[in-house]
Formats: structure tokens, C-alpha cells, sequence
């Protein structure tokens, strides 16, 4: 039998001074690219905010992993606040084996909508 990775996805969206990143899928070593290459585009609008919705995130590899890491690193160096939020429980059971939580600020689908979307 054989294993076949489902492919992955990446889609943006631009609301105001926040910009979300949609990631589904599986990332690896052979696509993370995808993910920093969106990236540098959300750059070009300035953003303040950078949100990753993590729902339908269905594989992180180490590779994959690390990148998340250098985005939160370079976030952290251009002054923007980067949020994971809407994390399935398969991803909230990885992070916390890395105590990315740690790391990371990551919150619920709603908190993210309530504290940057919804904004007066």
C-alpha cells in the first residue's frame, strides 16, 4: 500500500491592516516554499497583522516546522503581530509536543475575528 500525500494549499486574504494567511494541507520540505512566497507578497501591503489560519492544516514536517518558526522570527523583526489561530486539535497536539505555544500567539478563530476584525 502505498502513501500519498495530499497536496498544499495556500490562499491569502486582505482586510484593512491585517493580512490572513489560509494554509490546507500537508507541508513538507518539498512545498513550505509556497507558504514563504505568499508571505513576502502580504509584505508588499504593509500589514501590522498577519494572521495563519491553521484549521485545515493536516501535516507539519520538521521542515515545515522551522519555516513557521522564521516567519515569527521575521515578523518579530519588521514589527508585525503574527497570530495562528482556528488550530484543529491535531495541530494544538503537535505544537504543544514542541511547546510552540510557547513561541507562538495562538488563539481561536473568534478572539482573532474579535481583536483584528473586528475593530472600531
Amino acid at each position: 500500500m502505498t502513501f500519498r500525500r495530499t497536496s498544499a494549499h495556500v490562499n491569502t486574504e486582505n482586510k484593512g491592516n491585517v493580512s490572513i494567511l489560509y494554509l490546507a494541507g500537508e507541508f513538507s520540505y518539498k512545498n513550505i516554499h509556497r507558504v514563504e512566497g505568499e508571505w513576502n507578497k502580504q509584505l508588499e501591503h504593509n500589514p501590522e497583522i498577519i494572521g495563519i489560519n491553521c484549521a485545515e492544516i493536516l501535516y507539519l514536517d520538521s521542515s515545515a516546522l522551522g519555516k513557521l518558526i522564521w516567519l515569527n522570527d521575521n515578523a518579530a523583526h519588521r514589527n508585525i503581530k503574527l497570530v495562528f489561530y482556528d488550530m484543529n486539535s491535531s495541530m494544538r497536539k503537535l505544537f504543544a509536543t514542541y511547546k510552540l505555544q510557547d513561541v507562538f500567539s495562538i488563539i481561536t478563530k473568534e478572539e482573532f475575528e474579535e481583536m483584528y476584525l473586528h475593530q472600531s
